[in-house]
């Protein structure tokens, strides 16, 4: 489970704090949250987790911003092959499963058979599900997120992780179709405290939730392509010279957020029982000698992500002030280094702004881009 603080803004130090934030109990404010969301979501759903293969929630709290909890699936909106039916002869009710349907070659033959669940009936009554359930998290279990002002926000994202819904074969493989995207509901913390002070009901409460929604299909926004498009080749193995990237980095756009790019960043490649490490010339390490260098090549790595994440970050010209720039690396493998397994980095819209005006200069910028590590 990760549990990430970013603080937008300041260097991460004692002064991080200075909103009198205590970190230790704002992770298990969020670790409660992912608990009561992650049951909510296997007791209520008409979709258990079981078949989905697994949900996780995740909550991150964001300086600035608030909290979100992220909820990952198998399945867009847990669409899946799957549904629930009621059975008149038998004492509860049943899981069937959909239609058989043909698929081409490659999919395990052309006279292979799966079974398929892509009916917009279904489509719509798991949306409103997750719907339902982010709207109940909101207005029951919010305010257990303790420490937030009331400016600041409360949001919970479900994403597909690229998929559509699934098909299965009979041999037990399954297969995707349709593209991913997701559903957002957010509201203030004032509105909550609102609600429980009984200055408003709970429909007002309700009608104060901004959901947001995305199918995976929506236009790119070009300056979230070009920056995609420029980090990519900065960290390409020919280019970086310290950890690089096989592909991506991928990101995903949210509203009142910002926009969060995903890097999976490597040091080496494998040949035999040594290692070449190709953006700093070595060849024929051991193991024990590639896990020195990549200790070696780690500041060098953060302090040029935060520079990249300013002097290019600034093209961004759909940001908003008010909202980040998120980049969220996973490391590359070493056990036993002591480096963390991930990091997030962050910073304002308004400092990338501030920067590209001359107000401020690259180094106080830089200053500026947060990093947290898990």
């Amino acid at each position: 489970m990760r549990i990430g603080v970013i603080i937008i803004g300041l260097a991460f130090s004692a002064t991080a704090w200075g909103q009198g934030i205590d970190e230790d109990r704002m992770d298990k404010d969020l670790e409660v949250g992912e608990n009561v969301l992650s049951a909510m979501l296997k007791q209520e759903s008409d979709w258990p987790a079981k078949l989905l293969g697994g949900v996780e929630v995740e909550g991150e709290y964001i300086d600035d911003y608030g909290v979100v909890f992220e909820i990952e699936s198998n399945s867009w909106f847990s669409n899946i092959t799957g549904y629930k039916k009621d059975c008149d002869d038998c004492d509860e009710e049943k899981y069937v499963i959909a239609p058989k349907v043909k698929v081409k070659d490659g999919h395990g033959g052309s006279n292979s058979w799966v079974w398929a669940n892509d009916s917009d009936s279904a489509v719509g009554s798991a949306k409103a599900n997750i719907r339902n359930i982010m709207q109940d998290f909101l207005v029951d279990y919010a305010d257990l997120i303790g420490q937030l002002r009331p400016s600041d926000h409360i949001m919970v994202k479900h994403s597909s992780s690229d998929r559509g819904f699934e098909i299965f074969t009979q041999n037990g493989k399954s297969y995707n179709k349709k593209g991913g995207g997701y559903l957002t509901a957010e509201v203030l913390k004032g509105d909550i405290n609102d609600y429980k002070s009984k200055k408003i009901n709970k429909e007002q409460l309700i009608k104060k939730i901004r959901f947001e929604e995305s199918d995976g299909s929506t236009e790119k926004e070009a300056d979230l392509e070009l920056l995609a498009s420029i980090f990519n080749r900065l960290y390409k193995s020919d280019l970086s010279e310290t950890y690089f990237i096989s592909q991506g980095p991928e990101y995903e756009r949210v509203k009142g957020l910002g926009v969060v790019y995903h890097m999976k960043v490597y040091s080496s490649y494998e040949e035999g029982d040594r290692f070449r490490m190709p953006t700093i010339g070595e060849n024929g390490v051991t193991n024990k000698e590639r896990s020195e260098l990549v200790k070696e090549i780690y500041p060098e790595f953060v302090s040029e992500l935060k520079e990249n994440m300013v002097v290019y970050g600034r093209t961004l010209k759909t940001l908003s002030d008010d909202e980040s720039l998120i980049f969220k690396i996973k490391m590359t493998r070493c056990i036993d280094c002591g480096l963390p397994d991930s990091m997030d980095f962050a910073v304002k819209g308004s400092v990338l702004k501030n920067y590209d005006s001359n107000k401020i200069n690259l180094e106080a910028a830089v200053k500026k881009v947060s990093l947290k590590e898990h």
